[in-house]
């Protein structure tokens, strides 16, 4: 009985360790697949990184372009300087000719030149504070022909520049001409406001 016990043992033992051994030799076995699967791995990264680095180089240029720009924003303006003591004292009675009543300074940088223009608020006339006494009047500027002034919204040109490869700063005479009122007029001021605009052209 205790033989047939101890045969049993060792037939158990035995049966194990043929067990374990095919258990070893399939893990060798899988070992040995996983080595060739990371070694392809590897070598298809080396591959790519040498298909990567030859795009590269292909791609590559000898030249390239870098583009640069700077900009100058347009400038153009218009200021009104009244003769002191002219402007405000104008002869109603034997009126005016040719009388200097300001200077306008003109200011551009733009490369199509520009034009002026002039509008007054009472359509060319200097007019009493009762609405019906008034004397006409013309503006004479920068030296242009003598110009009745147009009602506001219908401007009259009195002045186009040239087109001018550099910034321009220049400066017009305004004079005036009044038609004499006479003496028969009543007291008082006679007024009216003239409006002058730049525009590029």
């Amino acid at each position: 009985m205790v033989f047939l016990n101890s045969f049993l043992v060792f037939l158990d033992l035995s049966l194990k360790s043929e067990i374990y051994l095919k258990l070893l030799l399939n893990l060798s076995e899988i070992l040995r697949d996983l080595n060739k699967e990371i070694y392809l791995v590897k070598k298809l990264l080396v591959l790519a990184a040498v298909i990567f680095g030859v795009s590269r180089s292909v791609n590559a240029s000898s030249t390239a372009t870098l583009f640069l720009e700077g900009y100058i924003e347009t400038i153009i303006g218009l200021v009104i300087n009244p003769v002191i003591g002219a402007a405000n004292t104008l002869n109603i009675v034997s009126g005016e000719a040719g009388r200097n009543v300001a200077s306008a300074t003109e200011t551009f940088n733009g490369t199509n030149g520009y034009t002026i223009s002039m509008e007054s608020v009472r359509a060319g006339f200097l007019r009493h504070n009762n609405g019906t006494s008034q004397v006409a009047y013309q503006i004479v500027y920068d030296g242009s022909a003598a110009l009745t002034p147009g009602a506001v919204g219908s401007g009259v040109l009195v002045k186009t520049a040239a087109p001018s490869a550099v910034a321009v700063t220049d400066t017009s005479l305004i004079n005036i001409n009044v038609t004499a009122g006479g003496a028969t007029l009543p007291a008082g001021a006679y007024t009216d406001t003239l409006i002058f605009t730049i525009s590029a052209l």
